[in-house]
């Protein structure tokens, strides 16, 4: 058994809400089971708030000093435009809705999940946590960041070409005309906010995986707290646990879209970087 000793447990961090420093600790303790498996031989971030949600943040890349000898650490060297190539195991769609567009964002995700549907591929959606919605593929390790990057591009123009005004790619907001689907996260080095995890927002929202048929007009991301999600894992398990074990080809509907007459925009992505892959 190893002990974990926590200061300042009775700091606020959601000042709001009244939510402390030993509420998280308490919270992510009990979600581990459930949460750590999504992040298993993954390298990853943490964008901390030490004194809490409207004080400055920094992100934590470094393994901190004092860690267990039993977490196995690795070095990564870091080469953004050259290096090696690693294998990918989800595709992801990451809408950004401007504020008030909710309900937008709902619409545009079954929209992807319909086309993905007709290109043979099942999806699986999660809160964001923030005003977002993040819908995964899983797909076997074959694929490389080019595929992938390539793949949600060419379905994220193809949806915002018949579906304008609601869907866009746009990247500057000055220009947007609706909910943003970006296909950049797919690019190398990119993160998204791991399932089950806080949220710096008023009310400590997490990141919480949805049934489909619960993603539906009238749902609010808000509502999903750490006592509604603990409750939630305890009734239905790690409804994202589908996510761990891609299986599906990419290759056949990758091959599909391309054959669209949709054209990406640019290479300044993933092929202006090699044919790099998401660590997993």
């Amino acid at each position: 058994m190893t002990e974990v000793r926590l200061t300042s447990a009775d700091r606020v961090l959601f000042p709001e809400d009244g939510v402390t420093k030993g509420d998280l600790f308490e919270y992510y303790g009990k979600v581990a089971p459930v949460l750590v498996p999504h992040l298993k031989d993954r390298p990853f971030t943490m964008k901390r708030w030490g004194r809490g949600i409207h004080a400055d943040s920094y992100f934590q890349k470094q393994a901190p000093k004092g860690l267990p000898d039993w977490v196995k650490t690795k070095q990564f060297r870091t080469h953004p435009r050259e290096g090696g190539s690693r294998l990918v195991d989800f595709v992801l769609f990451d809408l950004d809705p401007p504020e008030g567009l909710w309900r937008e964002a709902i619409e545009v995700a079954h929209l992807i999940r319909g086309r993905l549907e007709e290109l043979g591929l099942e999806s699986h959606v999660k809160t964001s946590g923030s005003t977002g919605i993040h819908v995964l593929v899983p797909i076997a390790r074959r694929s490389t960041f080019e595929d992938t990057y390539d793949f949600a591009e060419l379905v994220s123009r193809g949806l915002a070409e018949k579906h304008d005004g609601l869907i866009t790619v746009e990247w500057l907001k000055k220009k947007r005309r609706g909910v943003l689907v970006d296909h950049r996260q797919n690019g190398w080095g990119k993160t998204i906010a791991s399932a089950y995890s806080v949220r710096p927002r008023q009310g400590a929202p997490v990141s919480t995986p949805l049934r489909w048929k619960e993603l539906k007009p009238d749902l609010d991301f808000r509502d999903f707290t750490m006592d509604v999600v603990l409750k939630r894992v305890k009734k239905h398990g790690d409804l994202f646990e589908p996510v761990l074990h891609g299986t599906q080809a990419l290759g056949p509907a990758l091959r599909e879209v391309r054959k669209s007459g949709v054209e990406p925009a640019g290479r300044q992505g993933a092929r202006a970087r090699g044919a790099r892959a998401r660590s997993a």
